[in-house]
């Protein structure tokens, strides 16, 4: 087992040890899915880390998952000079086998420091700038599980890996796997930190191991075979069966008596599972939407018909569910009511997943087309009015790019705006794919193992991708992705700050009193009624005339024509 994070000025020297050690890769890399970089520069990528996961003889990796996780961070500090960049983050080890810690890495940064200075001294290269920048990110894992039902963890940031772990048998047919993050959890009236899960589904078995060391936590065997891989949530592990049920195995009760959703056909997909639901389709053409927290009455809230056999999982944002059918027909529907928002056809066939990015939507369809779609009103996104050809499958995307794989399984480059194709990239066939809507990381390798994170040259840290649903241009997307590099001085997890993305009080001057917005009669109070010279005066509501046109302007009931 091993991984490999690339540092630039380090790269000749590693190349120079694996020629002298004759050090043998495994064959992977010399045959499969690589992307050198080489061929990726010209693309302006570069190969952030590679690694080879265990697949045994006769094995190949049969899921993929990532999860991203804000309840946990790691803090790295980040050491730039000319066009050299090292990190040493709070998990690296000491000489002693022992994480650093933040502490620690920061004294090992200020070291290193001091040692480039003395490396820059001798070659008479005194006067180039070293900079040291602490940078705080969630906690981001790549989970991976293999035909003989080994289960490994990498870190997704270095890929490095945590923690590996065999569960069920090697004759019995492993059919994916699906996790979730850390959170917290209601005791006796107190918030308790729990860790996250892992679920695996070997044969008729589910495996329950804990996120953060691989620990087996129980297993239970399925009422009903199972037919595709699992999602798990803060209370159900949820397995989607051949007969089309959805079986809900309780965390707090160790998997023990399951309850089941009932659907007609079979199952076909993963589940989609997002705050308030859990939602699957099946061959007959039903797409079921269930509460995923309820226990006692496992009910669906409702079920969409399609007019054919629905072959993958939904999708999700600002409060839809979009869903495809195999005749190629799109539904948008209400994720609570379950309205039916709009419906479009694309005259083509789909057997993939939509895939939601901001408030688009992409369709891939079985005659290798790529539609981009508006999803609050199912319309053509402006400027692709015709398709992307020759794509068949997503990859991800930064903020201005959309990488995809072309019918070679060659990564392609298209552009966000126009669908144009910028680059595609020379390479043997990718045939491992992590689809990545989180952050601008692309997995990729193969299914013997071997596994690359890819990134974009100037986006040394992850950008995630923002949930949100107002529209916001590159800059604005940066300057609010809550997990940038800090600033001198300022540490955007400080509680009350500007920069933090979790605060619940607003920042106040410790000499100053906090004003009350709903005071009554005070100026800022939105529901006083009655006349004052204050300009402050903005009473939505009222009725009655002024010489101040301002008032009409906040009229929301004055009708367009004034």
């Amino acid at each position: 087992m091993f991984h490999f994070k690339l540092i630039p000025h380090l790269q000749f020297a590693l190349c120079a040890c694996l020629i002298s050690g004759s050090l043998a890769l495994p064959t992977a890399q010399a045959n499969d899915s690589v992307l050198s970089d080489a061929n990726i520069n010209t693309a302006g990528l570069v190969v952030d880390w590679y690694t080879q996961v265990e697949v045994a003889a006769g094995g190949h990796l049969v899921d993929i998952q990532l999860t991203i996780d804000e309840n946990a961070t790691t803090t790295l500090f980040n050491i730039s000079y000319g066009n050299h960049t090292e990190q040493i983050s709070e998990n690296d080890l000491d000489a002693f086998g022992k994480p650093f810690g933040i502490k620690g890495a920061e004294e090992r940064a200020n070291v290193r420091r001091e040692i480039i200075e003395a490396e820059l001294k001798a070659r008479n290269q005194s006067g180039v700038e070293i900079k040291i920048e602490k940078v705080v990110l969630p906690r981001t894992t790549l989970y991976t599980v293999n035909s003989h039902g080994v289960t490994t963890a990498l870190d997704a940031t270095t890929g490095e890996t945590l923690w590996v772990q065999a569960v069920g048998r090697r004759n019995f047919p492993t059919i994916g796997l699906g996790a979730t993050t850390s959170f917290y959890e209601s005791v006796k009236g107190k918030s308790v930190y729990q860790h996250g899960r892992v679920a695996v589904v070997n044969g008729n078995y589910i495996y329950c191991l804990d996120a953060r060391n691989g620990k087996l936590l129980w297993k239970q065997a399925a009422v009903w075979p199972p037919n595709a891989p699992p999602v798990v949530s803060d209370k159900f592990v949820f397995v989607p069966t051949t007969n089309g049920r959805l079986q809900a195995f309780p965390m707090d009760r160790k998997g023990i008596a399951p309850g089941n959703f009932v659907s007609v056909g079979v199952s076909t997909s993963r589940p989609l599972l997002t705050d308030k639901t859990v939602s699957w389709g099946t061959d007959s053409g039903y797409y079921t939407v269930a509460p995923n927290w309820q226990v006692e009455r496992m009910a669906p809230s409702f079920r969409v018909n399609a007019s054919d056999s629905i072959l993958s999982t939904g999708s999700y944002s600002n409060g839809m569910l979009f869903v495809t059918s195999k005749d190629g027909y799109i539904y948008a529907v209400n994720e609570i009511h379950g309205g039916l928002e709009w419906e479009l056809t694309m005259g083509q066939q789909i057997f993939q997943s939509p895939v939601s990015m901001q408030d688009d939507l992409y369709i891939f369809t079985r005659e290798n087309n790529l539609f981009k779609i508006a999803g609050e009103s199912g319309r053509r996104a402006k400027g692709w009015d015709t398709p992307a050809p020759n794509v068949t499958e997503y990859v991800g995307a930064s903020q201005t790019k959309l990488y995809v794989l072309d019918k070679m399984k060659k990564l392609n480059v298209l552009d966000q705006a126009t669908g144009q194709r910028a680059n595609v990239i020379q390479s043997d066939p990718i045939t491992l794919v992590c689809a990545n809507t989180q952050s601008d990381r692309l997995y990729v390798g193969s299914k013997s193992g071997y596994i690359q994170c890819i990134r974009e040259v100037g986006n040394e840290f992850p950008f995630y991708h923002s949930s949100d649903s107002d529209k916001k241009d590159t800059d604005d997307a940066e300057k609010d992705n809550p997990f940038r590099k800090e600033q001198p001085g300022k540490d955007p997890f400080k509680a009350g700050s500007d920069d933090d993305p979790f605060k619940t009080t607003p920042k106040k001057d410790s000499n100053e009193e906090m004003e009350d917005p709903f005071k009554a009669g005070g100026d800022n109070d939105p529901f006083k009624t009655g006349g004052s010279d204050n300009k402050s005066d903005d009473d939505p509501f009222k009725s009655g005339g002024s010489d101040d046109k301002s008032d009409d302007d906040d009229d929301p009931f004055k009708s367009d024509d004034g």
